[in-house]
């Protein structure tokens, strides 16, 4: 990765105009997590346990050192009929 798309992976607020195209291994039940077939550009969980990392502090802002595991608890409908995870952290 070159110098410039370094820093604007980092810019604030980039992970909520940006779609997330990175496979990662969950932490929870050990899968690999692909972009394909998420469901979402803006996927923070894994697909098949639907546990996420706490990352965040402010959504896609990416500033909490907890690095927790995040534990879905609740679906939560939105105006347009997107579903989202309500987590907590463990």
């Amino acid at each position: 990765m070159n110098r410039e798309n370094k820093r604007k992976l980092y810019e604030k607020g980039y992970y909520k105009t940006h779609p997330c195209g990175d496979t990662f291994v969950c932490k929870n039940c050990g899968r690999t997590v692909v972009p394909e077939g998420a469901g979402s550009a803006h996927r923070n969980h894994c697909p098949n346990c639907l546990y996420s990392l706490h990352v965040d502090i402010e959504p896609g802002d990416r500033k909490s050192d907890c690095g927790g595991y995040m534990e879905p608890v609740s679906v939560w409908v939105r105006n347009k009929g997107e579903w989202a995870i309500i987590h907590r952290c463990k």
